[in-house]
């Protein structure tokens, strides 16, 4: 072959490498004429600049749609009197992700290069699809598969105007989170769409996840892990109040078996979760006080030991001091008012994360979890029945009292039952001593 065609060739299969291959936009630059002559059937217009060719290729490769090689299957070459080349080629196109959908893979050629100081350049370059008879047939089953991906978007579309749950696409090689719900509009449901791009780490991600549910997120996705039913809060960007949902979703694989896509529904469970926290906070609490019930504090104590086993916690018993003749003297609904005082005294006292319950009666449960000494207890204690003789002294000219015993795990018992047995002897032990104190628990009481 004459060097000539040998250098107009090169230029040539170095221009397609860039473009199909390496995807190396400076290169295809360098190999175009300034007034390059660019024809292809799917580029916006017949005819664009090679700036244009360059957006056209950058969008492409954005969006995966280039091929990832390509092979020469036919070649001719003709040398013209003024030394510029005109090249006719076919190539075929060779996709190992898209192959399946994309049933145009055979493209003629057609290119003339020019000498520009002693380099050829592209001048002019025309693409053409080549449509034998299979690509006929494949086209025409690629237009119905087109016809029916629209017709399941419409199902789509009718669907999510149907609901109010949210349709999320995570996309992990892109790190894109795509959303589809409605809003409610004067006119009506209208379909919203999001996309965020850098997921992972976008500002997004932080603000519209309740805080302590991101860990929760963030192992699904980073361990690909496909929970049943996994509850989440997120924010509504109007009212920006956090709402409850349960996330259903799946994975999507590749053909190399490796998860490159989430999806599925974020299903609105706001009033269902209120209604179910409702019964269970009534089903847990005293009527009266407002406390944790003896069943509910019990197992909440119970939990805590078996959890937390090398950690100090306390178990204290109180008692009203001659409840039974403050019902008998002063009526049941002045006894009433006692306990609930007693019991918001306690609230005041005791940390958030203390166990409070009222057991029966006027007896009351505290457990302290992960105490730093056995004084902390003690103090808490002393200071209540300051706090609850106070109370009653300033606002009704009574006096009432209540006596206090103290038992630590595991000092005094290691179970619920013995750390109970423990209090109780100490409490016994205080009413025993006039009443009106706080008494720990010793061995030498029982």
């Amino acid at each position: 072959m004459d060097k000539n065609l040998k250098d107009a060739k090169k230029v040539l299969t170095d221009f397609l490498d860039s473009c199909y291959v390496n995807w190396h936009t400076a290169k295809v630059l360098q190999l175009l004429d300034t007034n390059v002559y660019i024809s292809k059937p799917d580029l916006p217009a017949n005819f664009i600049t090679r700036a244009d060719f360059i957006v056209y290729l950058e969008n492409e490769v954005s969006q995966n749609k280039l091929s990832q090689s390509y092979r020469i299957d036919t070649f001719n070459a003709k040398l013209t009197p003024d030394k510029s080349v005109d090249l006719m080629l076919s190539i075929i196109l060779t996709n190992q992700t898209y192959d399946a959908a994309c049933p145009y893979q055979k493209w003629d050629i057609t290119a003339t290069l020019r000498l520009h100081d002693s380099i050829y350049l592209i001048d002019m370059i025309h693409f053409s699809l080549k449509m034998n008879q299979q690509s006929k047939k494949d086209k025409l089953s690629f237009v119905k598969a087109q016809n029916l991906l629209k017709l399941v978007q419409e199902r789509y579309r009718i669907i999510l105007e149907c609901t109010e749950d949210i349709i999320f696409e995570y996309n992990i090689p892109h790190d894109m989170l795509t959303l589809n719900y409605n809003i409610n509009t004067p006119a009506g449901k209208k379909s919203k769409k999001i996309q965020i791009n850098s997921y992972s780490t976008s500002l997004y991600k932080k603000n519209s996840i309740h805080p302590a549910d991101l860990e929760r997120v963030d192992n699904v996705l980073n361990n690909k892990l496909s929970p049943d039913n996994l509850t989440l809060r997120l924010k509504d960007p109007i009212k920006n109040v956090y709402r409850w949902f349960e996330l259903r979703g799946t994975w999507i694989y590749n053909e190399r078996q490796k998860p490159f896509c989430y999806t599925g529904l974020l299903h609105n469970i706001h009033k269902q979760k209120l209604q179910i926290d409702a019964l269970t906070y009534k089903s847990e609490r005293d009527g009266l006080t407002g406390l944790y019930n003896r069943q509910a504090a019990e197992y909440l104590i119970m939990s805590t030991l078996k959890k937390d086993k090398h950690q100090q916690h306390a178990f204290i018993i109180i008692d009203i001091d001659y409840f039974k003749q403050v019902n008998d003297v002063l009526g049941h609904q002045f006894g009433d008012s006692v306990l609930i005082s007693l019991a918001k005294k306690l609230s005041m006292t005791f940390r958030y994360d203390d166990i409070i319950g009222r057991f029966g009666g006027d007896e009351f449960v505290v457990f302290m979890r992960d105490i730093a000494s056995d004084e902390m207890p003690m103090e808490r204690s002393q200071h209540l029945g300051n706090l609850f003789r106070r109370k009653f002294i300033e606002a009704f000219n009574q006096k009432f009292s209540c006596s206090i015993g103290i038992a630590i795990y595991n000092k005094d018992g290691q179970t619920f039952e013995e750390l109970y047995h423990a209090a109780d002897v100490a409490l016994y032990e205080a009413k025993n001593h006039g009443r009106n104190r706080c008494y720990m628990y010793s061995r030498e009481f029982e």
